[in-house]
């Protein structure tokens, strides 16, 4: 049994499992601050700036849209499928920002966290 200040042989990290921790870092960050920087650019920035995130979210939701209103004959059908799209999209870049943040925090909690 390790006493206080030791570290038990088996927490003991070899150099492929340092740059795998510190590999876990890096994205964890990099994922939060293209959260970050997404809702600035979407939500603060008073002119239309585009980032990769919510355009793949906006793109991605578009697609399922149109597969959805494609069998409406008439335009006052896909006007309706369709005037739901900018709300559910912001309500999904909401969630997949949500996932990213979580994500992120985990993987620098899992790699700052205490071995016991």
């Amino acid at each position: 049994m390790a006493g206080p200040g030791q570290v038990r042989a088996s927490a003991m990290l070899t150099p492929m499992g340092v740059v795998a921790e510190i590999g876990l870092v890096v994205v964890g960050v990099l994922l939060i601050g293209a959260v970050f920087d997404s809702a600035l650019r979407t939500f603060v920035l008073p002119r239309a700036a585009r980032t990769p995130l919510t355009r793949g979210v906006f793109v991605g939701l578009r697609m399922v849209f149109d597969l959805i209103a494609r069998p409406a004959h008439t335009y006052e059908r896909r006007d309706r499928v369709m005037a739901l799209y900018a709300p559910i999209g912001l309500l999904a870049l909401v969630a997949v920002w949500a996932v990213m943040v979580v994500s992120g925090f985990t993987m620098i909690f899992r790699v700052t966290s205490v071995q016991t």
